[in-house]
């Protein structure tokens, strides 16, 4: 195999590693404090640390970070360097580390003075926030990165207040100067005049006003338990729950099993960098890389790492000494995901859709890190769902290279329809010290005209918006990327998506015709009865059937990337791709599977284990993906999160993915090969913690199987060890991928899975899809953009918060359903979790209480973050396309036109802040809020608040039986009176239309209070003759509202509540701000068994 660039890949190992001292120095002096929170985590971690660095706890605890971050790399890791090599290294990451510490407030120019200022600041702020223990690197927790937002308007730019005090305009750009000015220049000044006084003032009084907020998070390894309820709070509670025993085990744990598994190699690898980033990654998102010297500790260790990583690695590669930055962005990915126009098997094609398009960035992003000199996965700094952005050097052959790489991206839209499209562009050169924040800060306060970070940012903006207005690239079209799909070209059109399958088997080579000698393949690919002989599927829907119906059980992805170099240059090999596939395919199914087709069941370990393949070559960008599934042994929701669960997917997993290197080391030995750079991925799904296996797991819980997964993981090691003496590059690693799926169980009498089927939408009576968005995300971007680490730092944690709690707050829900007593499922299925965005769909009650309870999880872990939502309900036939694109449209053009909102099914008519009259200082609004007014959600403070999303929520959570209340028979009791309610609220909706032409001068405000005075009498004469029920409904309604605090009145009692100045229609305008909720209330009860009632989970023959 071609020979790869360990001197860079030793370089990167150093940078990503020049920290990594500080946890374990942390921990080493905390030790006694963790030994009182939990004895046994302690102790197993400090074996480790006296094992592997050779030195007792207490002489580590008296160290400095740097000396243990090299004891860390030649003691855990085993590399060394020669006297070249250490000088070098340590000029470039000094060069970078430097930059990226400034940041944080750090000068190395004046240590003495930084070093008396953090402790007369340390002191200070434990006595005046009263904090348990010291303010210092051993106990300050992470600071969450949105902090900055309180110092902004952001907050007070939400909601409907917002909107009618006229503070709804909110800009990243005029933000970042007010912080600039405000915060952070006066502080810069303070310490270039070594103003101890001043600094110490202005730093106490930022640290003292947050310690008392909850902006904190504790500092944890990524533990899928971790992810599921991680929460932002006050300093002293994110104190107390953190455990540096928890990250010190794992990280040195997990490097140690590297370093065996690495030691095959003559030299470090690429892979070997990719995979202790994903050790950082699952170890030190949560750890602030600095305390003192930091002006608030909110730059998570493993960003920093990452940043400093990816600058030096590229300015290695450079040829003048400048970076760039480089986006690969990803056109129409809605539109190509919810394509299916029939409701058969349209949940799989989605979601093997959704999976799909991670895929596929991932397969261009690989090929762009070797096209720019093969560059680790650390350079890949910003992460945006879609939108990656990646440090690259200013090499030469620049434009060659990116000519390449968007061909390689207009080929790969061609070989899927041209229905997605992918968009290449980059910044203009840049030096590392024009990403000086410093530079910026004096810059945006004092109008310096410097270049800086912000500038390059805005030149890759423009330059991609450029490039999207010259790719033509609208969602309304078939063919983008320069495919053309005439009539003469297409053969006939997709059976579940209505895309063209095209003619010319080179231009749809994986097409799929339903045949006699098919049937029984498309209906394991589809599902039985999804598909009739006749029908035909395109490249992309078979890619995505085979990808959705291996997704729910999905435990690992092995990814095999293959170039050739022509003059220097490396470019993918599509001949390889389509020869791999074939032999492993080919191998995997003993010979059964026919020519073409991408899902296969696979036998391992003498029958063992047995488990579907499905295979994903991408021959225009040199990539073929398997996605393993877990061999199914018992029925139930396989949650990362359960120590047993966990165990019965990985210990198969492994031995799975272990059998699958074996074949492709046996592939891999054609003479064709032997002059590729050829690169292997295994990602283990939602596994943080165990995608490098290390029995001191069980430190963390005894039920792991222990014994079992060692086992299977020692025959992956030596698998991967053999790919590594041949010269084929490895890396293990993670991916956090919202799969949950409502699936069905059949077992036999003796309780033995018999078949296992994904629920499917034409089950469901109405569904809904729900669409949710970060408030003013680009915006907030716009406003870290001075701040290269906290803008990582950032994008970072909002993927993990997203995408982990997507799957793993479904998994933990649905483990606690039952229906009639058995088992059943949460009913939705998380179709996009990717950067700010949340996309889910399902039966439409269970994605209305799902969406609710994920927005307040995300907006719990990034405060003071806001979301907006749209959902869409239909009839579970209608195609999901028209649902989506409906769900985007109450979004857009109604909850973002006021953030911090929602809308449900249709845009709805609420009155703020007063009953109509004549002054007009009322207005209509279309939304309803997410909760109750506070602090953190602005909201006018008003009796219509109380009926909001977490209300519906709640009430619907009952409903299904996974939130406490068994509200159902006594809402169905009073459905008469609810009935009622809504007749009225529709009775006074319709009035105002009136109100509105009275406004408009066209009628009298008489003629509009003569149309209500009727509607007023119906409302008293209804609470007259059946003021008992009502009553109830109310009480009903407010318990539900209050759940442990004090209730508002949610309904007017008429008479007794119409006192105090309040009138009759006030009661109306109240009951019209309950309509939206009420509508759908009665809707549950009405469709409460297709479109409420949990769908069984296991059912018996």
């Amino acid at each position: 195999m071609r020979p790869l660039n360990p001197r860079l890949y030793k370089l990167s190992l150093y940078a990503l590693l020049h920290d990594v001292g500080k946890p374990v120095l942390r921990f080493a002096r905390r030790f006694e404090i963790e030994k009182g929170r939990s004895e046994a985590l302690a102790n197993a971690a400090k074996n480790v640390v006296e094992t592997r660095l050779g030195d007792r706890i207490g002489q580590v605890a008296n160290e400095r970070h740097d000396e243990i971050s090299k004891a860390v790399i030649g003691r855990v890791l085993g590399l060394s360097l020669d006297e070249g090599e250490r000088s070098y290294f340590d000029e470039v990451i000094k060069e970078v580390d430097a930059l990226a510490a400034s940041e944080r407030g750090l000068d190395l120019a004046t240590r003495g003075f930084m070093e008396s200022v953090q402790t007369a600041v340390a002191k200070r702020v434990e006595e005046k926030a009263k904090l348990p223990y010291a303010y210092s690197h051993e106990f300050t927790p992470m600071l969450a990165p949105t902090w900055l937002l309180f110092e902004t308007g952001y907050v007070e730019s939400t909601g409907i207040q917002a909107v009618g005090e006229g503070q709804a305009r909110w800009s990243g750009a005029d933000e970042r100067k007010n912080i600039a000015v405000k915060i952070f220049h006066p502080m810069n000044q303070a310490v270039e005049k070594k103003n101890k006084e001043k600094l110490v003032e202005l730093l106490v009084e930022l640290l003292a006003r947050y310690s008392g907020e909850p902006v904190w998070l504790p500092i944890r390894p990524l533990l899928p338990g971790v992810i599921a309820g991680l929460e932002a709070s006050r300093i002293e509670n994110a104190m107390e729950e953190s455990s540096y025993s928890e990250v010190v085990l794992l990280l040195l744990s997990m490097l140690w099993v590297a370093r065996e598994i690495y030691h095959a190699s003559s030299h470090p690898t690429r892979g070997l960098v990719d995979t202790v980033e994903n050790v950082l990654k699952a170890t030190s998102s949560l750890v602030p890389s600095a305390v003192y010297w930091s002006i608030v500790p909110d730059i998570s260790l493993y960003s920093h790492s990452k940043l400093v990583a990816a600058f030096t690695s590229a300015l290695h590669l450079s040829s003048d000494k400048r970076l760039r930055l480089l986006v690969i962005d990803a056109n129409n990915i809605q539109g190509f995901i919810a394509a299916p126009v029939k409701a058969a098997a349209a949940s799989r094609v989605i979601r093997g859709r959704s999976l799909l398009l991670e895929i596929l960035m991932d397969a261009l992003t690989e090929y762009a890190l070797e096209l720019f000199g093969g560059l680790p996965r650390a350079n890949v700094v910003v992460s945006e769902g879609g939108t990656l952005d990646v440090v690259v050097p200013n090499i030469e052959g620049f434009d060659e290279r990116v000519a390449k790489l968007r061909d390689a991206g207009r080929r790969l839209a061609g070989f899927l329809g041209g229905i997605l499209g992918f968009t290449v562009a980059y910044s203009r050169p840049f030096t590392i010290q024009e990403a000086n924040p410093q530079r910026a800060i004096k810059t945006l306060a004092e109008g310096s005209g410097e270049q800086t970070f912000i500038d390059v940012l805005e030149s890759l903006a423009e330059a991609l918006a450029v490039e999207k207005a010259r790719s033509g690239v609208r969602p309304d079209v078939i063919s983008v990327e320069g495919v053309v799909a005439g009539d003469s070209d297409v053969e006939d059109f997709d059976s579940l998506t209505g895309e063209p399958v095209l003619k010319d088997a080179r231009m749809d080579p994986f097409k799929l015709r339903v045949s006699a000698d098919t049937a029984e393949y498309a209906e394991r690919l589809a599902g039985p009865g999804k598909l009739s002989e006749g029908d035909v599927l395109s490249t992309a829907t078979h890619l995505s059937l085979a990808i959705g119906t291996v997704a729910r059980e999905l435990s690992s992805i092995i990814s095999i990337h293959v170039y050739k170099y022509e003059n220097g240059v490396p470019v993918p090999d599509t001949d390889a791709v389509y020869e791999v596939y074939k032999e492993l395919s080919l191998h995997l199914s003993r010979g059964s599977v026919a020519p073409g087709q991408l899902l296969v069941r696979g036998e391992f370990e003498q029958g063992l284990y047995s488990g579907n393949i499905a295979f994903t070559p991408l021959p225009p960008v040199g990539a073929l993906y398997v996605l393993v599934t877990s061999p199914l042994r018992a029925p139930g929701i396989y949650n990362m999160e359960e120590a047993e669960s966990a165990s019965l997917m990985l210990e198969g997993g492994y031995r799975v993915s272990s059998s699958i290197l074996g074949l492709l080391s046996k592939i891999l030995d054609s003479p064709s090969l032997g002059d590729r750079s050829v690169r292997i991925k295994i990602w283990f799904v939602n596994a943080p913690h165990l995608f490098l296996f290390t029995e001191n797991i069980r430190a963390y819980d005894q039920r792991f199987m222990v014994k079992e997964l060692a086992e299977s993981f020692q025959q992956l090691g030596k698998a991967s060890q053999a790919l590594l003496r041949k010269g084929v590059d490895v890396s293990f690693g993670f991916t956090l991928l919202g799969l949950y799926h409502p699936a069905r169980y059949t077992l036999t009498e003796k309780g033995e899975v018999e078949s296992a089927s994904l629920v499917d939408l034409d089950e469901f009576g109405v569904i809904a899809v729900a669409k949710m968005d970060a408030d003013l995300f680009g915006e907030v971007r716009g406003l870290y953009s001075m701040f290269p680490s906290r803008l990582v730092t950032l994008s970072d944690l909002v993927n993990i918060v997203v995408a982990g709690k997507a799957y793993f707050k479904a998994a933990e829900i649905a483990r606690g359903i039952t229906v009639s007593g058995e088992r059943g499922n949460l009913d939705v299925i998380p179709l996009y979790a990717g950067g700010d965005d949340v996309t889910i769909y399902g039966k439409w009650s269970h994605v209305v209480y799902y969406v609710s309870l994920l927005g307040k999880e995300i907006r719990r872990a990034l405060p003071p973050l806001s979301l907006s939502i749209g959902v869409s309900l239909g009839d579970s036939k209608e195609p999901l396309l028209h649902l989506y694109k409906w769900a985007v449209h109450l979004l857009e053009e109604y909850a973002k036109a006021v953030r911090a909102s929602c809308v449900i099914g249709a845009p709805y008519r609420v009155l703020y802040p007063s009953k109509p009259q004549e002054t007009g200082r009322e207005a209509i609004y279309r939304v309803i809020p997410l909760e109750e007014p506070s602090r953190f959600y602005k909201w006018v403070e008003d009796p219509i608040a109380g009926w909001n999303l977490d209300f519906l929520g709640r009430l619907l959570g009952g409903l299904i039986g996974v939130e406490k209340g068994g509200w159902r028979s006594e809402l169905e009791d009073l459905g008469r009176e609810l009935y009622i309610l809504l007749t009225i609220a529709n009775e006074y909706e319709e009035a105002l239309s009136l109100y509105e032409e009275a406004k408009r001068g066209k009628i009298g405000f008489g003629d509009y209070k003569a149309r209500i005075l009727p509607i007023e009498v119906y409302y008293a004469y209804a609470w007259s003759r059946r003021k008992e029920e009502l009553a109830r409904l109310k009480r009903l309604f407010e318990e539900i509202e209050a759940v442990g605090e004090k209730a508002r009145p949610l309904l007017l009692q008429y008479p007794d509540d119409i006192v105090a100045g309040r009138s009759v229609e006030e009661a109306l305008r109240l009951l019209l701000g309950a309509k939206p909720v009420l509508d759908l209330v009665v809707l549950a009860l009405r469709r409460y068994e297709d479109s409420v009632k949990p769908s069984k989970l296991i059912e018996w023959r």
